[in-house]
């Protein structure tokens, strides 16, 4: 009798990037189906485009900003692809902890500019909540962050 455990297999697919969801597209991703198991399946979410405005509300999507970093709460492993205006600009990971000294941060690269950021995140994690670090694009003598 052969032990077969589709898990760790279904782990990889689910944070192989080349699996995941292209921007624009429709079609329903499914990476594994369990009739049976106690272990949870895991979550896949994207946020669609988000303007940021102040204080973590919905922004003007007129407003040019630069985009710094995405900070969360929660603990765990999150794989995370970033877009600006549906174009990636990163993908990586962040530790997530409550612990005050991890940073759980997941930086973008300096000076990138855009409309909307849309994520894509997936990861074995319990996290709360994100929150996108950015700052408007001026006319006059516009610089990064």
């Amino acid at each position: 009798m052969t032990l077969v455990d589709p898990y760790p297999a279904y782990l990889t697919a689910g944070t192989t990037w080349s699996l995941m969801g292209n921007p624009g597209s429709t079609t329903q991703l499914v990476y594994a189906t369990f009739n049976e198991d106690r272990r949870p399946l895991l979550p896949f979410v994207d946020t669609d485009l988000i303007y940021p405005g102040e204080n973590n509300t919905q922004g003007d999507p007129s407003t040019l900003r630069y985009f710094s970093g995405i900070r969360f709460g929660g603990e765990g492993q999150l794989f995370v692809r970033a877009l600006i205006d549906n174009t990636e600009v990163a993908r990586g990971y962040a530790i997530l902890s409550e612990d005050a000294y991890q940073a759980s941060c997941f930086n973008l690269p300096k000076g990138v500019a855009g409309y909307g950021i849309r994520l894509q995140i997936t990861g074995i994690a319990w996290w709360r909540y994100f929150y996108i670090d950015w700052a408007p694009v001026s006319e006059e003598g516009a610089r990064e962050p």
